[in-house]
C-alpha cells in the first residue's frame, strides 16, 4: 500500500466504531503464507521452477511485511477487536479461525473462477516434498474450503451473515451447495458473558449451544444447580417480546434441549430468574 492508502485504513480502524471491522482485500492476508513465501524463495536458487510459487505468493500481504505490521501494530496498541478479513484472488475459497491467519480470514473468489483449489493441492504438493508432516489445512486454513477436507476441485463461492452485534458466520461452498468448512464468530462483548436483565443483579448460571444454531438449541446449567419453586425462564425475541415462558417444573436441570422449528429466524434472548436475579444469553437462529 501507499502511505496514504494505509494511513486511511488504520484512521478508519482505529475511530470505527462499527461493531465488526471487516477489511476487504483483492489478495490474501493470511500471515502464515511468510513461511512458505520464505521457502520458496530459497528453493527457487536450487530449482528455477519455483520462481512460479515465489511470484504467486509475492503478491499477497505477506509479500509486503511493512503493511502486515503496520496493521498488526495498530491493532493491538489500541485494542481493537472484531477484525474480519474477506479477501480473495486466490481461485478458491477457505477460511481461517485466525489461529494461522492472524484475523479470522474467508478468502473466495468468484463462481465461475477457473483452477479452484489447484493453489492449496500445490502447496501441499511442496510441502510434501520438502518432507513436511502437515499441509495447508494445518498450516494455513483451519475451517476447510477447496481442496481441504476431502473436497476437491469445484467452483465455489464464500457467504457471510451478520447477525448484528451478536455474530457472524462464514462459509465456503462449493457449486454443489456443499458446505467446505465454516466459522462462527461470536462479538467480544458477548463471548463467554452473561447480560445484566433489569431490575436485578447479574448470574451466570447457564450457557447456550451451537450459537447460531438453526434447529435446537441447548441449555446447560452450571454444575450443582438445583431448582427453586420459584424460578422462571423466558424466550424474548428481537424486538422485547416474551415468546416463550417455562415454569420451575417445566425446566430441565442440567442440559435442557429446546426445539426452536417454529420460531423466525433473528437475535433472541434466554433470559432466566431466580430471587430478584437474572442471568441471560443471546442466541442467533438462522435459516
Amino acid at each position: 500500500m501507499g502511505q496514504s492508502q494505509r494511513e486511511w485504513l488504520l484512521n478508519g480502524l482505529t475511530n470505527s466504531t462499527a461493531d465488526w471491522k471487516f477489511i476487504g482485500s483483492s489478495v490474501i492476508y493470511n500471515q502464515r503464507f511468510n513461511q512458505f513465501f520464505e521457502i520458496v524463495m530459497q528453493l527457487q536458487a536450487l530449482n528455477p521452477s519455483f520462481i512460479e510459487y515465489a511470484s504467486d505468493l509475492a503478491y499477497f500481504w505477506q509479500g509486503y511485511p511493512h503493511d502486515v505490521e503496520a496493521l498488526k501494530s495498530v491493532v493491538e496498541q489500541n485494542g481493537i477487536q472484531d477484525v474480519i478479513i474477506l479477501s480473495g484472488d486466490s481461485h478458491s475459497s477457505m477460511i481461517d479461525d485466525g489461529t494461522n491467519a492472524g484475523f479470522p480470514e474467508l478468502s473466495a473468489s468468484g463462481l465461475a473462477s477457473e483452477d479452484e483449489g489447484f493453489f492449496n493441492h500445490s502447496l501441499d504438493s511442496v510441502i510434501d516434498l520438502l518432507g513436511y508432516d502437515y499441509g495447508v489445512i494445518d498450516s494455513l486454513w483451519n475451517r476447510g474450503g477447496n481442496a481441504l477436507n476431502g473436497f476437491g476441485f469445484n467452483d465455489s463461492y464464500g457467504t457471510l451473515e451478520i447477525f448484528g452485534g451478536d455474530s457472524i458466520r462464514m462459509c465456503a461452498v462449493n457449486e454443489h451447495g456443499e458446505s467446505m468448512g465454516c466459522l462462527t464468530v461470536l462479538h467480544s462483548s458477548i463471548a463467554g458473558i452473561s447480560e445484566m436483565g433489569s431490575g436485578g443483579s447479574s448470574t451466570n448460571l447457564f450457557s447456550v449451544y451451537p450459537n447460531p444454531t438453526n434447529d435446537r438449541i441447548n441449555l446447560k446449567f452450571v454444575d450443582g444447580f438445583k431448582p427453586e419453586s420459584d424460578d422462571q425462564l423466558e424466550l424474548i425475541s428481537a424486538d422485547g417480546k416474551i415468546v416463550k415462558r417455562w415454569n420451575s417444573a417445566e425446566i430441565q436441570f442440567t442440559v435442557m434441549e429446546i426445539d426452536l422449528s417454529g420460531f423466525k429466524a433473528g437475535n433472541y434472548l434466554f433470559k432466566f430468574y431466580r430471587n430478584g436475579s437474572t442471568s441471560a444469553k443471546k442466541f442467533a437462529l438462522t435459516r
